[in-house]
């Protein structure tokens, strides 16, 4: 629900009116990454994710990233999603070297990646992007290469601060 304040007999004043999308429209699942180099690519994701897509995405989106932009020690930091942690995705993470980040389980509030949606979504909302799919997309890619190295590099040097956090909260929820 949204509340909006206005004066008395103005109701159906135009400035306080907000569109609304009665068909078309939808949502549109992406994945993304980012590191110290800034955002990596975005990738559309088509139907429901799979261990076997998430793998795929990992070959031919993250890892040519990480090998042309991220120094050779890197690490690569995943939630603990189910695909994500399957047997096919980590047997190809072995295979092809990728150090993996330990990251405790149940963890959103900490994953730095959660704050560059949030930032996404907040530039989505503001241009109010109406239409298919396709403009959607196309509004979430431009929203994320628009994304400032400042807020990239306050992500990156909050990660040590997150997990002191955690450690200290015993595992509880922190404020990121």
């Amino acid at each position: 629900m949204t509340r909006v304040r206005r004066p008395t007999g103005k109701r159906l004043d135009r400035r306080y009116l907000q569109g609304t999308v009665k068909h078309g429209g939808g949502n549109v699942m992406v994945w993304g990454c980012f590191s110290a180099e800034g955002v990596g690519p975005i990738f559309k994701i088509e139907g429901n994710m799979d261990r076997f897509q998430y793998k795929n995405i990992l070959q031919t989106q993250m890892l040519p990233h990480a090998i042309t932009k991220m120094p050779p020690d890197w690490q690569f930091q995943r939630d603990n999603d189910p695909k994500h942690t399957s047997k096919v995705v980590k047997d190809w993470l072995l295979e092809e070297q990728v150090c993996v980040m330990r990251w405790p389980a149940q963890s959103p509030d900490i994953n730095p990646i959660e704050n560059l949606w949030e930032i996404v979504n907040r530039q989505i909302n503001r241009e109010q992007v109406h239409g298919n799919k396709n403009k959607l997309f196309d509004a979430l890619k431009q929203a994320w290469d628009g994304i400032k190295d400042t807020h990239i590099n306050n992500l990156i040097s909050s990660i040590p601060k997150r997990c002191a956090a955690i450690i200290k909260n015993n595992g509880y929820p922190i404020k990121y």
